[in-house]
């Protein structure tokens, strides 16, 4: 029953229009999030000394469009719950399947579509850019990149990676919208949440902890520039994973009180 209601909920979460929906404004907006740096590569203003991933990692190093971003992400699936609630559709779900099948489900396909689609855009941008600029300078990459073996040997798999960073933070951003909506069914705001929580985050955890959301946005090393790079990969999993857990733990708990009082 597990694998059957994760494929219902799959299908559910990757409907082509908001897939496609969600990738193009995502690629419009990195492209367009510094719009002068866009311009001056169709002009050919750089040479072969700026790489498209240089710019990429730019990118990831501001924070004034990836809150908008996380609320695309989130705009796919995590308001779909608050659907299911008002219309009555969660009672005949729990009908058929355990609550606890079904939100396992739900944060699933939460985690691996809000993944795919941040890979995938990534994926895109530098197809876009490519054209314009080379993935890597003549040079090498720039000596901001902390991930560097893994730039200078597998440029094209380092994409990948930031994609799936950049979607391991807003799998938990929206993980804790999805929380929201067990409390109170608004999709709007359960979606706005998702942004809302990354945001707090960027401004607020602090610069020399290893919760720092921003170093790791930006591809950085939140414990340490001396630590090896797999240790910071693996750190970040560990702790993205660990807020979806803590929300699908507590989002359990709010079904259960819910069910066992008569509120479904």
């Amino acid at each position: 029953m597990f694998w059957k209601t994760l494929k219902m909920e799959l299908v559910r979460a990757m409907r082509p229009s908001k897939i496609f929906v969600a990738l193009a404004l995502i690629t419009i907006l990195l492209l367009g999030s510094d719009w002068n740096y866009f311009v001056n590569a169709i002009k050919n203003a750089y040479d072969e000394s700026t790489g498209s991933i240089d710019m990429l990692l730019l990118l990831m190093g501001m924070d004034k469009f990836k809150c908008i971003i996380v609320v695309i992400l989130g705009s796919v699936y995590t308001g779909s719950f608050c659907k299911d609630d008002n219309s009555h559709y969660l009672r005949l779900l729990l009908n058929r399947v355990d609550v606890t099948t079904y939100i396992q489900c739900r944060f699933l396909a939460n985690f691996l579509v809000t993944i795919l689609v941040s890979v995938v855009a990534f994926y895109i941008y530098v197809f876009v850019m490519s054209p314009l600029m080379p993935l890597i300078s003549v040079n090498g990459p720039g000596p901001g990149h902390y991930y560097m073996d893994i730039v200078s040997k597998h440029p094209w798999l380092y994409v990948g990676m930031v994609g799936i960073v950049f979607g391991l933070v807003a799998a938990a951003c929206t993980s804790i919208g999805l929380l929201y909506s067990a409390y109170h069914a608004d999709s709007f705001v359960s979606i706005a949440i998702s942004g809302l929580v990354f945001f707090l985050a960027l401004s607020y955890i602090p610069y020399e902890t290893p919760f720092n959301m921003l170093m790791i946005t930006s591809m950085g090393s939140s414990i340490g520039g001396n630590a090896p790079w797999p240790l910071m990969y693996l750190w970040t999993h560990v702790y993205m994973l660990s807020i979806i857990g803590i929300c699908g733990v507590l989002f359990w708990r709010r079904m259960r009180w819910r069910i066992e009082n008569g509120y479904l």
